[in-house]
């Protein structure tokens, strides 16, 4: 969660973000998106959407469709 939402420990780290697959599911379908899915990875780049903590993803990575 230290993450997400920043570890919170000094008036400069907070992140107070959170996004969830359903909050964005939401968001991009009213913003015109009919169409979206979730993906493991993008390598594109050297990015965040591979990074993983604890052996796990940490990055939401959705592809999204118009």
């Amino acid at each position: 969660m230290m993450h997400m939402f920043g570890a919170q420990e000094d008036e400069h780290d907070f992140h107070k973000v959170g996004l969830t697959l359903d909050f964005m599911g939401y968001f991009l379908n009213q913003a015109g998106f009919p169409r979206m899915r979730r993906v493991d990875e993008f390598n594109l780049f050297d990015d965040f959407s591979s990074f993983r903590r604890f052996g796990f993803l940490i990055s939401l990575n959705i592809e999204a469709f118009k």
